[in-house]
């Protein structure tokens, strides 16, 4: 369990330092220059990191390779049309694509997505805490999605931008503490007679 445990840190561990790494800069364009150059810069280092995803032996989720397509997507977008907006937007786009995601996969599968996740990965977890976290991570996401549309709505670009820098670190705090919920109930599948024997 402790391997499998090991290796899913890893990977989200790697993909949130690059994403930490991408905000930082992404900050320090806008800071030096303006909203377009850091968003070319950004859809750049998101491009790279898509691909590294696919060659790496320890390749990307399906949800971080999408993720990492629209922020290239919304990137370049916002620099070759001269508008704000399409940055802007992808930040509440993405965090209520994935909140409906989860409400879709619930409904429809009948279980939990955490669950199944770590059930693919040898770790079992209770569906009842598996759908709590379900839910627990769909209302996030859909609180950062309202909070980013009022920010930029309401708010000037450089306050936006520095929300937006913010919520890497949001995020991580979130999931940590998601983990360490998690964490608490997970455990090895029984073994089967044949591995017994």
């Amino acid at each position: 369990m402790w391997h499998n445990m090991s290796l899913i840190c890893l990977k989200s561990y790697m993909y949130q330092l690059f994403q930490t790494f991408s905000t930082i800069v992404f900050f320090g364009c806008y800071y030096y220059y303006d909203i377009y150059v850091a968003s070319l810069t950004l859809s750049i280092l998101s491009a790279v990191q898509l691909l590294f995803s696919f060659v790496s032996p320890a390749s990307g989720t399906s949800f971080e390779r999408f993720s990492l397509s629209m922020l290239t997507v919304f990137g370049l977008s916002t620099w070759y049309f001269h508008n704000p907006l399409y940055i802007q937007w992808k930040v509440s786009i993405m965090h209520a694509l994935i909140s409906v995601f989860i409400l879709f996969y619930i409904a429809f599968q009948k279980q939990s997505l955490f669950a199944g996740v770590l059930r693919s990965q040898n770790i079992i977890i209770p569906e009842t805490i598996g759908f709590r976290a379900d839910q627990l991570l769909a209302a996030f996401m859909f609180s950062i999605a309202i909070a980013n549309f009022y920010v930029f709505k309401m708010y000037d670009e450089y306050t936006w931008v520095l929300f937006k820098t913010s919520l890497i670190f949001v995020n991580l705090v979130f999931l940590f503490i998601l983990a360490m919920y998690l964490g608490q109930y997970m455990k090895n599948p029984p073994k089967s007679p044949q591995t017994q024997a």
